[in-house]
C-alpha cells in the first residue's frame, strides 16, 4: 500500500510541476497546482464514518469500481481505501474540440477515531457505495 500511495504522490508531483512550467514558472501558487493535479489524478471519494458501540462503519462513494478494482488495507487506527479501474478505449469519430482529463484512480485515508481489529474487517459494495464495517477492539 504504501508503494502504490507513494506512485500516486508522484504523479500528482509531476503533473503540479507541469502546470507550474505551464504557467511561466511563477511563484506563490503551488498549493492551487498541487491540488489541481491531485483532481486531475484523483477521483474524489466522498465518505461518511459512523460509530457504533462495537464497530465503526465507513460508507465511501466508489462510481464505476467494481470489487476487483478495489484495495482495501486496514491498520488499527487507520484505514485506506485505493481504487484502480482499467480505461475503456472509444472509438473516435470527428475531431475533438475539447477533451477534460479524467482518472481511473482514487485514494482515501480515513483515521479512525478508535482501534479496530484489522484481521476482522468486512467490505462490502453494492451500487458503488462501499460499507466497511470496522470490529472495534474492546478492551
Amino acid at each position: 500500500m504504501f508503494y502504490r500511495m507513494k506512485e500516486a504522490q508522484q504523479r500528482i508531483a509531476d503533473r503540479a510541476y507541469e502546470l507550474f512550467e505551464c504557467r511561466g514558472c511563477t511563484e506563490g501558487r503551488a498549493l492551487e497546482d498541487w491540488l489541481c493535479a491531485e483532481r486531475e489524478i484523483l477521483l474524489p471519494m466522498p465518505i461518511e464514518l459512523f460509530d457504533y458501540d462495537d464497530r465503526l462503519v465507513v460508507q465511501a462513494e466508489v462510481p464505476g469500481f467494481n470489487e476487483c478494482e478495489l484495495d482495501i488495507s486496514v491498520e488499527p487506527r487507520r484505514l485506506y481505501i485505493r481504487g484502480t479501474r482499467q480505461q475503456a478505449t472509444r472509438e473516435k469519430t470527428g475531431r475533438t474540440l475539447y477533451s477534460e482529463p479524467h482518472s481511473n484512480q482514487a485514494f482515501r485515508s480515513v483515521d479512525l477515531p478508535a482501534e479496530v481489529d484489522p484481521d476482522r474487517v468486512e467490505p462490502r459494495l453494492n451500487e458503488g457505495i462501499l460499507n466497511v464495517t470496522l470490529p472495534k477492539v474492546m478492551r
